[in-house]
């Protein structure tokens, strides 16, 4: 099996949380999992990284157009017109859309970090030292385990 990036991150979690795979998956190939979306968003919040992922995630948001205009807990016209950091698109659609109580409580929940030692099947994480959204931690290389 094989994830990147945000792909990466719910298999991951999914692995990590769900044992029933184990007997079907001999290995996980994990690239460019942002473990800690939070830290990564606090990172780039006002950088380039963040302009360049607002308007890739607004070309997203063009293909679904009549899905998010369905939801009425969308507000579609600040989606598009408006939000100028990834948080603003997070905030709006992943707490609202999802039911979130917040953008950390979307965090906490969604992202693999805290997650990094209970994946059982062989994986192997791909990850570029100067990633500037996916970034390891001490915590991370201190937990995993080597095989």
């Amino acid at each position: 099996l094989m994830g990147i990036s945000m792909g990466a991150n719910i298999t991951y979690k999914l692995l990590a949380n769900n044992y029933e795979f184990n007997d079907y998956l001999t290995g996980f190939i994990n690239i460019s999992n942002f473990f800690h979306q939070l830290k990564s968003v606090q990172k780039n919040k006002y950088t380039l990284t963040d302009y360049f992922l607002v308007k890739l995630q607004k070309g997203y948001l063009h293909k679904y157009v009549d899905i998010l205009k369905y939801n009425k807990e969308i507000d579609y016209d600040f989606l598009i017109n408006k939000a100028t950091r990834l948080e603003q698109l997070i905030g709006t659609i992943g707490v609202k859309m999802f039911k979130y109580e917040s953008e950390e409580d979307y965090y906490r929940k969604t992202e693999s970090g805290p997650d990094i030692d209970k994946v059982k099947i062989k994986t192997l994480i791909l990850v570029a030292k100067d990633d500037p959204i996916v970034m390891l931690y001490n915590e991370d290389y201190s937990k995993s385990k080597k095989f």
